[in-house]
This record gives structure tokens, sequence and C-alpha cells, in this order.
């Protein structure tokens, strides 16, 4: 809703930039809620695991 009005060079620039903004905002609500709730290590690891689709292992160990 956000992103697609501004971005109007193509699909891929809109899927590039989906990536850049959901998934970073989904991360964040995710560990909040998670947090509030007492949920928080559960949730880290499933965090851990969604950006571990995208970033190196090394990065994700640092995490863990």
């Amino acid at each position: 809703m956000v992103v697609k009005p501004i971005l109007k060079e193509g699909p891929w620039s809109f899927r590039f930039a989906y990536l850049c903004t959901t998934l970073p905002l989904y991360s964040c609500v995710l560990l909040t809620v998670a947090t509030v709730a007492g949920r928080r290590p559960y949730f880290k690891k499933v965090v851990l695991r969604m950006w571990g689709r995208f970033l190196p292992k090394k990065v994700i160990q640092r995490f863990q």
C-alpha cells in the first residue's frame, strides 16, 4: 500500500522495495508483540530463521 504508488519503474523494483520495507517492519512488530506476550525466545528464533534466508550464516550467528 505504501510502496506501490511510489515505484512505477517496473515489477522488480517494486519487489525489492517491498522486501526492504516489509521484512524489517514485520520483524520489529513480531518481536514487540512477542515481548509483551512473554514469548520472545520462541519468536526470536522465528525471526532469525526468516532473516537467515537473506543474510549470511555468520551474521545470523551473531544474534543467536
